[in-house]
């Protein structure tokens, strides 16, 4: 059994577009590093922006005194 693109729309299901519609350019990165023990972020604000990432892969460069630490990671 099939279901119509107008029993979606009354269910309140998403409808595909029939034609594609242009998309993303990317993800924003945005990091956090924290020091052992130390908790992990609970506020977006805490973040750093890293870049905006058009392709994979990504590569984050940190300093010598991050070494042990942990790099908290947050995309959008």
């Amino acid at each position: 059994m099939s279901v119509t693109d107008a029993q979606r729309a009354a269910l309140g299901i998403t409808v595909r577009d029939a034609e594609p519609t242009p998309g993303t350019i990317g993800a924003e990165v945005w990091v956090k590093v924290s020091a052992p023990g130390d908790p992990s972020p609970s506020d977006p604000g805490e973040l750093k922006f890293l870049l905006l990432s058009t392709r994979t892969p990504v590569v984050a460069r940190f300093s010598g005194s991050d070494g042990g630490k942990t790099a908290h990671y947050m995309l959008r």
